[in-house]
């Protein structure tokens, strides 16, 4: 609604729409870095609870995890309250652009030229692709995801003010989600909360819209996990278990078994790192190749001098699987002694 709004009131065009967030065109860079430091601040202190996680916990966090760490970054970098009025501080502000050479008429300029010269593109986009969009990101999603989906790719034109723009995301929206796949349908046996309509047994913030396609990748995944199943555990006799308990001894013979997929969960804090590092040592004395793939390139890392296993992102395996002038017999390059 904002940049509807600016749009309509001022004229005002935006660059480039990342993560849902836009900067007006004809901003200099110099002016945005600037009046940026709060937001380094807050990034910088971020990063370091961050990698406190990561050593902590040796996973990435959740999104919940990661926003509570973001909010705590925002407070611990919060300073005092400088008591100086609006003159004051209008003051300041226009001496910090003067720094990098911007006056209130050359940013005026600035952005009025961007916004005569901005090109005009052709906006259109189909239900199928906001829902291929938002199911690139996440296998469930609600409301505002498929809104935030709508609004990374469409534009605010200079006739539609903030008010009639919301109204115009409001019926896309439910265009969008109208065609998906509903996890919590409607019917008469589930116990309902008045609030919202939903099921007492899904949490108010649960995303429970999907695609028939997700459905049916997720259907393929079962099926061959279930066909993986089908021939009785093969697990190793060779692993060294002396630093391991009962649970983490058998969780390693497992994954260094034959086993064509095993499946380990628990809890942080249980040793899935130790357990994983001497199902490794067990795999490369067998002579097998082993290589660890993780969410994030951070992950990655943590679980490569963890475990002595070259790893890599499960964006990079895949994106070397889709190559075209990948070689049939080609296989990904690992460290010396990691085969």
């Amino acid at each position: 609604m904002l940049r509807a709004e600016l749009t309509a009131r001022y004229g005002v065009s935006f660059g480039e729409i990342v993560k849902g967030q836009a900067e007006i065109a004809g901003m200099p860079d110099g002016l945005l870095e600037e009046f940026s430091k709060r937001t380094v601040q807050v990034e910088r202190a971020y990063q370091r609870l961050l990698a406190d996680f990561y050593t902590r916990e040796g996973r990435d966090p959740t999104s919940k995890e990661a926003g509570a760490m973001s909010r705590h970054a925002a407070e611990d970098t919060r300073g005092h309250k400088s008591g100086h009025g609006v003159g004051d501080l209008r003051s300041r502000w226009f001496a910090e652009a003067a720094t990098v050479g911007v006056t209130a008429d050359t940013l005026t300029d600035s952005i009025r030229t961007a916004a005569v010269n901005q090109p005009e593109v052709e906006q259109s986009v189909t239900v199928g692709e906001v829902i291929a969009a938002v199911a690139e990101r996440r296998s469930a999603w609600h409301r505002f995801d498929v809104l935030q989906a709508v609004c990374d790719v469409v534009r605010p034109q200079p006739a539609v003010d903030g008010v009639h723009w919301a109204q115009m995301l409001h019926t896309v929206t439910g265009e969008v989600l109208a065609e998906c796949v509903d996890l919590d349908p409607a019917d008469t046996t589930t116990r309902r909360r008045g609030s919202d309509g939903r099921s007492v047994w899904i949490e108010p913030s649960a995303r429970h819209h999907t695609s028939d396609d997700v459905l049916a990748q997720e259907e393929h995944i079962i099926c061959w996990a279930m066909d993986a199943q089908l021939d009785p555990p093969a697990p190793s006799t060779t692993v060294n278990t002396d630093r391991l308990d009962v649970m983490q001894a058998e969780a390693a013979a497992a994954v260094a078994g034959s086993d064509r997929l095993v499946l380990v969960v628990g809890p942080a804090g249980a040793g899935k790192t130790t357990m994983l590092a001497a199902a490794v040592d067990d795999l490369t004395a067998q002579r097998r190749v082993v290589f660890g793939v993780a969410p994030t390139a951070k992950a990655a890392r943590v679980l490569e001098s963890e475990t002595a296993m070259a790893s890599d992102t499960v964006a990079k395996l895949l994106h070397e699987w889709r190559r075209t002038d990948r070689r049939p017999e080609a296989t990904w390059r690992l460290p010396a002694g990691r085969r």
